[in-house]
């Protein structure tokens, strides 16, 4: 069973991504206009999908791209306070682009530069950053690809850290689902995407603040404030049309909205289109979770076992469903949680079991299914220890003796110290009887009887104990 545990983790990583689709949670229909082109809705939780329209479709995705870039330079950038020299990838950019207005030459902290890439849309910080990370914006798209590889965003390509048009720089709203969910999980993201104005300090090149204001109206005092809005970001050119990714959360509820393709006059629709699906499926939505199933857990047998093993081999194994929800409408949840015996597991096990198996180890993933609803997939562990054939058993009350038996790969516990200190002590007696009879003495055999015999038998005892090299008189 060495390194279980890891080939278990990288086994649930290609069940997950062989999924290929979101789980569905059964809403109510929704009825409301939605003009854009492409749409998913979803819960950030569970990841069940409330709503969609061609989200398998291609889309440009626009500035929405930095989300990528941004949660990129978090994981690589570990002090955000490292000063960034700007360099000559600034030329390209002109007044009509979405700028922070950096300078060449001018050095500024990364956070700066990612408050002003996520905030006032710069496209500017975008390649600023792309070039210290990459090498240049050649070199970071490529880091972009792997981490859209590894995110499972199969139908993504990038060609630069900003989405200005290119028609090999595409996404879909699918796959850009699950970089959001993955964006939420980090803290610091969601803490600049969440905020509606930042104040930059001087640089060489600037001798005063520079203020930064966000362009996501969601967060701003305006007619479309909303409160439950955690942020995200907007984007829009040309050829990809209005952008919009939202985040919301709300009586602890958490959804996402991607919204690409909108075509209204100014791209308004997609102010109020996303926030009219984000309400639909914060109004419908409830969660349930797993562990308050009580669900069946499957026992299967372990080959190899030891002898000694009380249960011979039987091995009951146990779902870690630790914080899972599922997520659905009210009447949805309240089916599955009256009738948990419905709920089928597809058990995938890593190799075939066989002992020594230990509490707690991996042996497997499991696809809880209700009906063609896959509703999650978890790792199955073992519940308690199953020994190898020839392993001691384990003392099952603490005491002085044995407590515990070195984990093998099958091989016996034999007590090999134990029979090597045995035959030295045989082996150092010998030695000494052979050296006290090189010396000339007897044994004194029945020493202590002699003691008890009579007065007449008493020199006769002794002369049986005198030296062996003394001649009798």
């Amino acid at each position: 069973m060495k390194g279980l545990k890891q080939r278990s983790a990288a086994l649930l990583a290609v069940i997950m991504m062989s999924l290929m689709l979101f789980p569905t949670a059964a809403l109510a229909e929704y009825t409301g206009e939605v003009t854009s082109n492409c749409i998913m809705l979803m819960d950030a939780d569970s990841g069940s999908v409330l709503y969609e329209k061609n989200s398998d479709m291609k889309a440009y995705p626009a500035s929405t791209t930095k989300i990528m870039t941004c949660l990129i330079a978090l994981e690589q950038i570990e002090d955000l306070e490292t000063v960034i020299t700007v360099g000559t990838e600034v030329r390209r950019f002109s007044e009509a682009n979405s700028l922070m207005g950096l300078q060449e030459n001018e050095e500024i902290r990364a956070i700066d530069l990612l408050y002003g890439m996520m905030l006032p849309s710069g496209n500017d910080a975008a390649a600023t950053l792309a070039c210290y990370m990459g090498g240049s914006v050649a070199g970071f798209a490529e880091i972009m690809n792997q981490k859209a590889k590894e995110l499972g965003m199969d139908h993504t390509h990038f060609n630069n850290p900003h989405g200005l048009n290119d028609e090999e720089h595409y996404t879909t709203a699918a796959d850009m689902a699950k970089l959001v969910r993955e964006a939420m999980k980090n803290e610091m993201l969601m803490k600049i995407v969440g905020t509606q104005s930042y104040t930059c300090p001087p640089t060489n090149k600037r001798s005063s603040e520079k203020i930064l204001t966000n362009t996501n109206r969601f967060l701003s005092d305006g007619e479309y404030h909303w409160d439950a809005v955690t942020g995200m970001k907007t984007g829009s050119t040309k050829a990809a049309k209005g952008c919009l990714i939202t985040t919301v959360e709300q009586d602890g509820k958490k959804l996402l909205c991607v919204l690409f393709g909108d075509t209204s006059n100014g791209y308004e629709a997609r102010w109020s289109e996303s926030r009219a699906l984000l309400e639909y499926g914060l109004d419908n939505l409830a969660s349930l979770s797993l562990s308050s199933l009580k669900l069946e857990t499957p026992e299967v047998q372990v080959a190899g076992y030891s002898r000694n093993d009380a249960e011979t081999g039987m091995l009951k194994l146990e779902y870690q469903l630790e914080g899972l929800k599922i997520s659905g409408t009210k009447e949805h949840l309240d089916e599955i949680k009256a009738n948990p015996s419905k709920i089928a597991a597809a058990i995938t096990y890593e190799n075939d079991l066989t002992a020594p198996v230990f509490k707690g180890d991996v042996v497997g993933t499991a696809a809880l299914k209700y009906g063609e609803e896959t509703l999650a997939v978890v790792e199955l562990t073992a519940t308690r220890d199953v020994l190898a054939a020839g392993d001691p058993a384990i003392s099952s009350q603490p005491s002085g003796l044995i407590t515990d038996v070195p984990r093998s790969n099958g091989g016996s516990a034999f007590p090999w110290k134990t029979v090597l200190l045995v035959v030295a002590a045989i082996f150092a007696a010998g030695a000494v009887v052979w050296y006290f009879s090189q010396k000339g003495y007897g044994w004194r055999r029945g020493a202590m009887h002699g003691r008890q015999t009579s007065r007449r038998n008493r020199k006769k005892s002794y002369n049986y104990y005198v030296y062996r090299n003394r001649k009798k008189k």
